[in-house]
């Protein structure tokens, strides 16, 4: 089973929720899955980010389970990274790689970043692999755009 993005062609951007650093945080939603092999040394732990356009995987991790430490079997990708938050993160590339969750192999796409971030699953992956399941909603209507303002910015009572 092949899960695959379906990015918007006439976006310059992928939007996800946040390109926090690695080190995942209270009340997240992690999933642990093993990335280009099914062995212990290879295992991934990602936030399943279901306001995600694209599925990341940081450069340093993705050298470490491939071998690929310079980066070599990337393909090029002309979009950039933006949080929510407006952050803007550069890709690095994009490569399919094999992935192993409950002991089935899949393929999924992943858009590499350069930096200490967090791996993350979209919406459209996490429902591919079985982890989120939506009720009473046409999946095929799901479109994410780019926020109008930020958060700080239509809810000051909260920040």
């Amino acid at each position: 089973m092949d899960v695959d993005e379906t990015p918007d062609p006439e976006e310059e951007s992928y939007y996800i929720g946040s390109i926090a650093g690695h080190k995942p945080q209270l009340r997240m939603a992690i999933i642990k899955l093993h990335v280009s092999a099914p062995t212990s040394d290879k295992e991934v732990q990602f936030q399943i980010d279901t306001g995600s356009q694209s599925d990341i995987l940081p450069a340093w991790i993705y050298k470490q389970v491939t071998g690929d430490t310079l980066l070599c079997n990337l393909k090029p990708c002309i979009k950039e990274i933006v949080s929510y938050t407006r952050e803007h993160t550069e890709i690095a590339g994009k490569v399919n790689l094999p992935v192993w969750s409950t002991g089935l192999r899949k393929s999924l796409n992943f858009t590499v970043i350069d930096g200490d971030y967090q791996p993350v699953l979209s919406l459209h992956t996490s429902i591919g692999l079985g982890l989120v399941s939506l009720h009473n909603c046409d999946v095929r209507a799901l479109k994410v755009t780019s926020p109008s303002s930020t958060p700080p910015d239509e809810f000051p009572d909260v920040f």
